[in-house]
């Protein structure tokens, strides 16, 4: 092994503030004064530690190297007062703990890129000047649903082409549905499609309804689509209230609400 002193001759200078070692560098333990952290490197595979002794009032701070990365050990773990705090895993994901160490409140995944926040938590935007009763953007989600597809009143014989789609962003969900109807029978009223990946909120303001538009292919005529609190329904019409389809009749609506 080779000790080289950056700024200093060995033997005229013998404090080393920055060293460069070529080789292999090999320490059972090391003592440093009571004013420096208490630093432990462990070699997973050996159980080997390498320690630094310093201010107990900080607690301990410890570094667990698995060099191999065999099994399911991890690849690097930081350790604050004997609890984990930050971890590399053999995959390359970056995980941050709570206080507690037990569970991740934010992941990083090495193989998809993506950042993952445990339930709850996300990205504080209380920094910023507002007035909002939240600044904690912690949600986000699209998917598909599928409607079941009705009238008010009589009865629809047949409908063809269901499908819906909605995104979620915090309260605020968008809904899409479309559906064709084949053979309308005794259909009147309203078409309504039931359903709604989440239940709209129940407040003063829902009683009146959330309110969507649409459009008929077939005849052209634009749609209004009504969403109202506590009910996963949206009951839809032409704009001048009238029962939108006949056969052969497609209808698409989209409507925003909240939950």
């Amino acid at each position: 092994m080779t000790i080289k002193q950056q700024g200093g001759i060995f033997g005229r200078n013998p404090f080393f503030k920055d060293v460069d070692v070529s080789g292999s560098l090999t320490s059972n333990n090391i003592s440093v004064s009571a004013s420096d952290p208490y630093i432990t490197i462990t070699d997973s595979d050996t159980g080997v530690d390498h320690e630094l002794d310093g201010q107990s009032g900080i607690g301990n701070f410890s570094i667990n190297v698995d060099k191999n990365s065999e099994g399911s050990n991890p690849g690097f773990v930081v350790t604050v007062q004997g609890m984990q705090f930050f971890r590399i895993d053999d995959s390359g994901d970056i995980l941050f703990y709570d206080n507690t160490g037990s569970s991740a409140d934010l992941t990083w995944d090495a193989s998809a890129g993506n950042l993952a926040f445990a339930n709850g938590g996300g990205i504080d935007f209380s920094a910023t000047s507002g007035t909002g009763t939240s600044e904690l953007f912690d949600d986000y989600e699209e998917g598909t649903w599928t409607p079941t597809v009705t009238s008010t009143s009589g009865t629809i014989t047949t409908v063809d082409n269901v499908e819906g789609f909605y995104t979620k962003i915090g309260r605020q969900v968008t809904v899409y549905a479309h559906a064709t109807t084949t053979d309308n029978g005794t259909g009147a009223g309203n078409l309504r499609f039931t359903g709604l990946p989440y239940t709209p909120v129940s407040t003063t303001m829902s009683g009146t309804g959330f309110m969507g538009v649409g459009y008929n292919s077939s005849s052209g005529k634009t749609l209004r689509g009504r969403v109202t609190g506590g009910n996963l329904r949206i009951d839809v019409s032409n704009v001048d209230g009238t029962y939108p389809t006949s056969n052969g009749r497609s209808n698409s609506i989209q409507v925003t609400y909240y939950v």
